[in-house]
Order: structure tokens, then sequence, then C-alpha cells
């Protein structure tokens, strides 16, 4: 993770990164999963859903965009379905 994502955090009042990467990804339609066992952790992660990002904060987070993927699944390119090819 970059060191200058909690500067978004700390905008908008909280302690984590996962805030505004949690809002992020929420915002651009995905699905995030956070891993915690700590009780107090999984309530945090729960409560991305009380605030936006700014659109300043959403331009910055986009800042960092490479357009790399994790696992682009390039052997299905062709693929009528292939998902990839929307950007985002």
């Amino acid at each position: 993770m970059t060191p200058n994502v909690p500067n978004v955090t700390l905008n908008n009042g909280r302690t984590m990164p996962a805030f505004a990467l949690g809002t992020l990804f929420v915002e651009l339609g995905t699905v995030p999963l956070p891993k915690s066992s700590n009780k107090g952790r999984m309530t945090e992660n729960i409560n991305i859903f009380d605030f936006e990002l700014t659109s300043e904060e959403r331009q910055y987070m986009d800042s960092f965009n490479t357009g790399d993927r994790i696992c682009g699944f390039r052997d299905y390119k062709a693929h009528k379905n292939y998902p990839f090819n929307i950007e985002y």
C-alpha cells in the first residue's frame, strides 16, 4: 500500500486507509473483501457506507491507478464474456 493513502482517510476523520480504499471500491461497483478476525476492525470495515469520498479525494485515489490487474486472465481475452475490456 502506498504511504499516501492515509492522507485521504485523515481528511474524512477516519483512522485507517481501509476506509478510503473500501469506499473507493464500493463507489467503483466492486465488492471489497477485507480480512480481519479483530471484532473492532470488522466493525470499522462495515462502517464505510456512511460517507462518500469528495471529488478531490476520488481524483487523488484515481491517480494511483496503473491499469494493472492482479489476475487478468489474459488467455481468455478473446472470449465474448471477458470482463476486463471494460474501463474501470
